[in-house]
């Protein structure tokens, strides 16, 4: 028969009461108490599995601990106590075998000082094959921060008040809602996010990772897995080899990947991106632009200030919308592929352009103040060049490829 063990706040192990008297009324105390931190047990057949139940409830803490050895967690908002289910299945060729293996998760809550705590740990690991344990929580609004860490299962959250720290060996992470902070960690999971209107940091060993709406910074890693964010504040973002996409962000963002395609949409501040070797795309953005690949195109639409750009075996396409005071020195650049730019005739800038081994029209462009020249090219490869002024001149725009071609086009 599994135990719950249920220790008043205050208590500590080792505890003896002086007296006859008081021990009396401290038993008494703690006997009234009972109903509020009450617990049942019951164990019936399903199937061909033996279940035991356990239901409790535990006064609030600022702090509420959850630590199993193994088990699906699944939290929800409300009450005034805690409320906890915790449900294990055996499935043994006989009762006996059942119900030690029953016994052999030891389940204990408890509260004490500004934690309250509910632990399952293993007596006996023998038991552990076809054995499952789910845990079902409710927890009121006044608890403040709220630590999971299953070893072998998954997390789910939904309208959370506090702040979350979700760990997990194996299992997925999901979060509906949460108005604090969370920080979720599962070594081979997905990862689920809702909306969150604090800071999120997520770690996964190799899963997809999915962000509805994040209001501030958002941190994500894992070396694996594709991430996709709807909306978030500033943050960083590095996968492994995974794709990274990015609908909307109010704040600074600074992405990593391997190999994977990037794609973000409006960003309205500063962009970083490394790419060891996808494509990249941005749909429109306020701040300046970092972007490289070592073997992926490269398309940047809607830039309102500068840009440093490059790609060893890409092709670039550019659209700069910034005026004056806004516009700022931008470097595109490209080993083996053509590059074309989009300029809006308001932009002020200066422009350099070179095609080092141009086999075909080397530059074209819409806007005659630009000079092209040649050199070279009677028997073999010609270098193609592209000066001028744009709107008074302006900011340095540097643009060049060894083996490709360069356009110059309005903007519309």
């Amino acid at each position: 028969m599994l135990k719950i063990t249920v220790q008043p706040e205050g208590a500590q192990s080792g505890w003896n009461p002086r007296g006859v008297a008081r021990s009396m009324g401290l038993l008494l105390a703690f006997a009234m108490a009972i109903p509020a931190w009450a617990q049942q047990t019951r164990t019936y057949r399903e199937g061909n599995s033996w279940v035991e139940e356990i239901t409790g409830t535990l006064p609030p803490a600022p702090v509420f601990r959850v630590d199993t050895a193994i088990g699906n967690i699944s939290v929800e908002t409300g009450g005034q106590e805690i409320r906890y289910t915790v449900r294990m299945r055996s499935s043994r060729d006989n009762e006996q075998e059942a119900r030690r293996a029953l016994s052999a998760l030891r389940v204990s809550a408890r509260r004490v000082g500004q934690f309250s705590t509910l632990e399952a740990v293993w007596t006996d690991r023998q038991y552990v094959r076809r054995f499952s344990a789910d845990f079902t929580l409710q927890v009121p609004p006044g608890v403040g921060f709220i630590h999971i860490d299953t070893m072998g299962g998954s997390i789910t959250v939904s309208g959370a008040s506090a702040r979350l720290d979700l760990g997990t060996m194996a299992g997925n992470i999901t979060v509906g809602t949460a108005q604090g902070s969370v920080n979720a960690h599962t070594l081979g999971g997905i990862v689920n996010i809702g909306n969150a209107e604090s800071g999120l940091l997520i770690k996964s060993g190799g899963g997809d990772i999915t962000v509805g709406n994040a209001g501030k910074r958002v941190e994500i890693y894992t070396p694996g897995g594709n991430v996709n964010v709807n909306s978030m504040g500033s943050g960083y973002i590095q996968t492994g080899a995974g794709s990274v996409r990015v609908n909307h962000s109010s704040g600074d963002i600074n992405v990593k990947t391997a190999g994977g395609f990037v794609n973000l949409g409006d960003m309205q501040g500063r962009v970083a991106i490394e790419n060891g070797g996808g494509n990249i795309r941005i749909g429109s953005c306020r701040g300046n632009v970092s972007a490289s690949t070592t073997g992926g195109n490269i398309d940047l639409w809607k830039l309102y200030r500068g840009a440093q750009v490059q790609t060893g075996t890409g092709s670039i396409t550019i659209e700069f919308l910034g005026g004056r005071g806004s516009f700022g020195e931008s470097y595109v650049r490209t080993a083996a592929g053509d590059v074309v730019v989009y300029l809006n005739g308001a932009t002020p800038v200066t422009v350099h352009a070179v095609s080092e081994m141009a086999s075909g029209h080397g530059i074209k462009s819409d806007f005659p103040q630009l000079r092209i020249s040649t050199q070279g090219g009677d028997f073999g490869p010609k270098t193609v060049y592209a000066d001028g002024t744009l709107n008074g001149g302006g900011p340095a725009l540097q643009v060049r490829t060894t083996i490709g071609q360069i356009e110059f086009r309005r903007a519309r």
